[in-house]
């Protein structure tokens, strides 16, 4: 009621012409507000009619991403099995690579005159493991030869071969000790190295 009263006070204290231009402001701004109205319904109808291509929409990328999970699954899975063959492979490959060079090793040492007294594949001493341990008698004198086997050898297989030819000289005091490194894939570049740390290449 105050609030009514005091409109009606400054109404009274206005001219015609001030009305009339108050009036014509507020007619305006109801018209302005009413296209905004018409054009903020517009938009929602708009909005409303593409909601159900939206989520249709979503629910096909949905279904393409559950569709590649499944595939990224599936290969995982198969790369896991490849992985697994692979290493299976490297195993296999790995013993017969072994085998035929033990086995060819023991037959030069023969051809050039040596006498086995004995060989062991996979031969274990102090913790320490060898591909082949071979004690030979040659020209009157026991040696002991020791062979690893690797497809494609590494600088640092020499010396390893080196560390378990010195431990073997302490087991076997006097007893020349031969380090022999095979493998099928030597780089001119390892041998010379090898033959610097008076390691035998035995090519495959």
């Amino acid at each position: 009621m105050a609030h009514t009263k005091r409109i009606e006070r400054l109404l009274d204290t206005l001219e015609p012409e001030e009305l009339r231009e108050i009036l014509a402001h507020i007619l305006e701004t109801l018209e302005t507000q009413q296209q905004l109205l018409q054009e903020l319904r517009r938009d929602t109808a708009r909005i409303a009619a593409q909601l159900p291509q939206i989520s249709a929409t979503l629910q096909e990328h949905q279904q393409q991403l559950a569709s590649l999970h499944e595939d990224f699954e599936a290969t995982h899975q198969e790369l896991a099995d490849i992985k697994k063959t692979l290493n299976t492979l490297n195993l296999t490959l790995g013993g017969l690579t072994e085998a035929v060079a033990s086995r060819y090793y023991l037959e030069d040492l023969r051809r050039r005159g040596a006498e086995i007294i004995e060989a062991h594949r996979n031969y274990i001493f102090d913790n320490e493991e060898v591909d082949l341990y071979v004690r030979a008698r040659h020209q009157g004198r026991e040696q002991i030869y020791i062979l690893e086997v690797k497809v494609k050898p590494k600088f640092e297989d020499i010396g390893a071969l080196l560390a378990k030819k010195e431990l073997l000289e302490t087991i076997h005091p006097g007893t020349q000790v031969t380090p022999v490194l095979a493998g099928t894939y030597i780089s001119q570049r390892l041998q010379r190295y090898a033959e610097a740390k008076n390691v035998q290449i035995y090519r495959l």
